[in-house]
């Protein structure tokens, strides 16, 4: 009889360790704010040129990377790939005091830790 005991203890004891919470219903999915079609070349290519920029004036990497993020964030949720490509030097001049004004103003903070 004791060790009825001791397995009934045990099934009590692993059956009050297991909480029934409630299954939420998924999240309606969110549009991706971003242009899907960049390849990762492309995006790491506009992330360059932008840094080699302030890194040229010796410029510190934690205060360019969050404009350079911004920068190509803006640039992927504005125009497609191809739209990029075709930019003529008018198209560019114009684009980048629109996007100097956005993200040297309101950078995104770098994350100090993981």
């Amino acid at each position: 009889m004791g060790i009825q005991i001791k397995i009934l203890l045990v099934i009590l004891f692993l059956s009050g360790c297991t909480a029934l919470t409630p299954v939420k219903e998924p999240e309606e999915v969110k549009k991706n704010r971003f242009n899907g079609n960049y390849t990762a070349l492309h995006i790491r290519s506009m992330w360059t040129i932008c840094s080699v920029k302030y890194a040229s004036y010796r410029i510190p990497a934690l205060v360019y990377t969050p404009i350079c993020d911004c920068s190509v964030d803006y640039m992927r949720k504005s125009y497609s790939p191809e739209e990029v490509l075709n930019l003529s030097d008018n198209e560019s001049r114009r684009i980048g005091p629109i996007i100097s004004d956005l993200c040297n103003n309101n950078p995104k903070p770098i994350p100090t830790t993981l």
